[in-house]
C-alpha cells in the first residue's frame, strides 16, 4: 500500500505521464541551434498561417463593403429612375392638357365662339350702401 505523501499536491506515482510532440520535446531538452531553428520554423509557420487567414479576412471585408457600396448605389439609381420617371409623366399630363385646351380653343375659334368674361350681377345690401 502506498504511503500518503506529505505535500498538499497529488501523489506523484500516480500522476499520469504524457509524451511531448518531438518539436516541444526538443525545446524542452536544449536551447541548441536545432531547438532554435524549429522554434523559428514553427513560430514562421505560425505566422503564415495568421497572414493567410488575415489576406482571407481582409478580401471577404473588401468584399463586404464593396457589396454594401453597391446596394446603396443601386438605391439611388432606382430612386432617381423614379423621380425621372414621375417628372416625366408630370410633364406629359401637363402637356396633355395643354394639347386638350388648345384643340378645344381651335375648335372654338372654327365655329366662331367667342368666349367672353362673365360678369356676374352682385347685390349690394343697404347696409353696405350707408343707408
Amino acid at each position: 500500500m502506498p504511503q500518503p505523501s506529505q505535500g498538499s499536491g497529488p501523489d506523484p506515482s500516480q500522476k499520469r505521464r504524457t509524451r511531448l510532440d518531438p518539436v516541444a520535446s526538443m525545446k524542452n531538452k536544449t536551447n541548441t541551434p536545432a531547438a532554435r531553428a524549429a522554434t523559428k520554423t514553427e513560430n514562421d509557420a505560425k505566422k503564415s498561417e495568421f497572414t493567410g487567414l488575415r489576406k482571407v479576412l481582409e478580401v471577404v471585408e473588401a468584399k463586404m463593403i464593396a457589396d454594401i457600396r453597391e446596394q446603396e448605389i443601386q438605391k439611388l439609381r432606382e430612386k432617381i429612375e423614379k423621380n425621372v420617371a414621375d417628372a416625366r409623366a408630370k410633364a406629359n399630363k401637363e402637356e396633355k392638357s395643354q394639347r386638350e385646351v388648345e384643340i378645344a380653343a381651335l375648335l372654338m375659334e372654327r365655329r366662331n365662339i367667342r368666349i367672353e368674361r362673365v360678369v356676374v350681377p352682385v347685390q349690394i345690401s343697404r347696409k353696405e350702401k350707408g343707408l
